[in-house]
């Protein structure tokens, strides 16, 4: 006789179907897992907030009671505690506050005036040159003939470029020096020239008179 052979389940899934069986157990499980992680981080964030609000009453009464600002180290706590949102500001004692713009542009001030005092004192103090009715008294002795203003001008201006004069200043200064009879001078039609007088010393003597008369 035939051996019989044992029909197969009617019922016998496929073996994709297993797989989704499983797929859809590992998702139900880690669907409930995060779940309760999310109502885990709930519960802590809601006691976080909890204990940052029992910090800063506590140290609000600390401060009434001790009649005084909190203390740095409860201060800088309750600012860790908030997230770093709220910074301390405490300054040690000892530790001078940080100048400010007024005060370091006074200083820089008070430093340029004194700065410019000194100068102007220097600059007082300073040897004064020769004047200018020396210089041209001298010139017209190195020439020793007759000059119009403008030609004293144009020797002042090649030898001395330092000094820069016109002619009306010269023109004046020369009649300052005939005034005092230290210069003679002479017409020819509309001109006028100037010579220096042989009687007066030389340039030194002419310098050092000039120079006395300024300080009188």
């Amino acid at each position: 006789m035939p051996q019989d052979i044992a029909s197969p389940p009617a019922d016998d899934p496929t073996i994709q179907q297993e797989y989704v069986r499983r797929l859809d157990e590992d998702l139900t499980r880690n669907t409930a897992d995060r779940s309760e992680a999310h109502d885990a981080i709930q519960r802590w964030q809601e006691h976080l907030a909890k204990l940052e609000r029992e910090a800063v009453w506590l140290a609000n009464l600390r401060s009434t009671l001790a009649g005084q600002s909190g203390s740095p180290d409860t201060d800088q706590g309750v600012a860790r505690g908030e997230g770093g949102l709220a910074k301390a500001s405490v300054r040690p004692q000892g530790v001078p506050a940080p100048r400010t713009a007024r005060s370091k542009a006074s200083e820089r001030g008070g430093r340029g005036k004194t700065a410019a005092g000194a100068a102007r004192g220097k600059a007082s103090t300073a040897t004064k040159g020769p004047t200018l009715g020396a210089v041209i008294h001298e010139r017209l002795l190195q020439h020793q003939q007759p000059r119009t203003a403008a030609e004293v001008t144009t020797d002042l201006s090649q030898a001395l470029p330092e000094r820069r004069v016109g002619t009306p200043v010269v023109r004046s200064t020369l009649e300052q020096l005939v005034a005092k009879g230290r210069i003679s001078r002479s017409r020819q039609g509309r001109t006028v020239y100037y010579t220096a007088d042989a009687s007066v010393a030389d340039s030194a003597v002419t310098a050092a008179a000039e120079a006395a008369e300024t300080s009188e």
